[in-house]
Parts: C-alpha cells; structure tokens; sequence
C-alpha cells in the first residue's frame, strides 16, 4: 500500500501534506507548506525569556534523514531482535513519533514492525523516511516536536549501548564455567575442580568435613574424660557409706531377735 497522506503534527497543530513534499523536504528543498507551519507553531510555543531560537526545520529534516546502523547479527535474525529489548526498545520510541493514524496502537506497532523489517531488508539500515514510505497504511502521522530526540535515543542506544551489552554478555559467558562432578578433596582440605573443556575453576573451599572430624571429636574426648573421673570421685564414697549402713543394720536386727 503506498503512502498516500502524511499528518505532520507540532504541539497540538496539525498540516496534511503528500509523501512526495515530505521526501523533498527532506532532501534540502524548499516546500513552504511544511516550513511555514513549522516556524509558525515554532514562534508560537518558544520561550521568548531564554532568547534562544530553535531551527525546528533543520530539527525535522535531519532526523527523517539520519539513518541507523543495524549490525549484521542483527539483521541475520530480524524477528529475534524485533523480540529482543534492543527492538523493544526500538519500537516503543520510534511508535510514540510515527504511527498510523486512526489506527490502534497494537495495530500500529505491528505495522512498524512490518516497515521496519522491509527497511532492514533493502539496506541494512533505517531511517524515519524510509520507516514512513513503507509503513503499511495510506496515511501516517509524525510528530514533529519529538521526531529528533525519539531517532537520538534510538541511534544511541542501537549502535552505541548494544553492543557494549553484548561484549559484557560475551566475557560473562567466557568467565563462567561448569565445573563436573568429579571433584577431590587434597589432604590439605582443599577443594578442587576441572570443567570438561579445561577450566580451572575458582573452587577454594575449605573441606569443613575434614575439620570438624580433626578438631571437634578431641575436645569432645578431652572434656568427658575429666567429667567422668570426678563423678565416680564424688559418687562413689557415697554409695559405699550407705551400703556399710545398711549392712550394719542387717547385722545387728538378727542379735536383738536372739535376746
């Protein structure tokens, strides 16, 4: 479906022009029914008292022109990386500028999804005009007033951000290792381990099994012992005392029977 009409919208002005004035615009020439519009709403919303003057047209024509760098992994698997956060990422800032209009936002997205993997297919790279020539309906909306910061972020983040995540996931997966099953115990108490393809891991461990045998048992030992000796000591007399008694008991019961 080709791109019929395109809504340009700034603040909460809007301009319809056609695919063919934006694509004009963008390539430097002049069309005054964007130009116009653009200053106009510029003037209108800037802040006189900070008496800086923003150039909103050279704004929106260099980000419909500015192109994004999809790596190659990337591009060798467009689905994953529409699933991956990189292209999560992506979607939601570049959904919130280029969407078609009346359409839901669930419908919009998948709809950007659809130009988006058209434009990585052409050239290996994407760009806001190339996202609106080929997005699937016959009329787009821009946003103007955020068009510029939305394609910033995504180029940051996309050729900048990426793939120094990607190069700490790889040295995290390089320093990790799966050490097996087959472990040994020195006679020093300390643990040892080789992963399958040669690692060494990082396994220094005490043996706590060896040194609770080695230093918990003895003073177990040391500690009874003592306590033994002393309770015969103290009992053993006792016992002794109160048998003699009775014994002498016994004895003299009989004698006094006899008289």
């Amino acid at each position: 479906m080709a791109i019929e009409t395109i809504i340009i919208r700034y603040q909460n002005e809007e301009v319809t022009i056609t695919f063919d004035d934006i694509r004009s615009f963008s390539a430097g020439d002049v069309v005054p029914e964007i130009e116009d519009f653009l200053r106009e709403q510029d003037d209108r919303v800037q802040n006189t008292a900070s008496d800086v003057s923003t150039d909103i047209v050279k704004l929106l024509r260099d980000a419909l022109r500015e192109e994004i760098t999809i790596s190659s992994s990337f591009r060798d698997d467009i689905e994953g990386f529409l699933d991956s956060g990189t292209g999560e990422f992506l979607l939601v800032q570049l959904d919130r500028v280029i969407s078609g209009a009346g359409a839901s936002t669930r419908r919009s997205v998948d709809d950007l999804e659809i130009a988006i993997t058209s434009a990585i297919d052409n050239d290996g790279f994407i760009s806001a005009l190339e996202l609106i020539e080929k997005f699937p309906q016959d009329t787009v909306r821009i946003d103007a007033s955020g068009l510029s910061n939305a394609v910033a972020d995504v180029k940051t983040f996309v050729e900048e951000i990426e793939p120094i995540l990607q190069t700490v996931r790889n040295v995290l997966e390089d320093v990790v290792c799966d050490c097996d099953d087959n472990s040994s115990v020195p006679q020093n108490g300390i643990l040892s381990a080789s992963s399958e393809s040669g690692k060494t891991c990082n396994t220094n461990h005490t043996a706590t099994e060896i040194t609770e045998d080695s230093t918990v048992e003895p003073e177990l030992a040391d500690v009874s012992e003592p306590i033994e000796a002393e309770t015969q000591i103290a009992i053993e007399p006792e016992v002794t005392e109160a048998t003699q008694n009775v014994s002498s008991q016994k004895a003299i019961v009989p004698n006094r029977s006899k008289k």
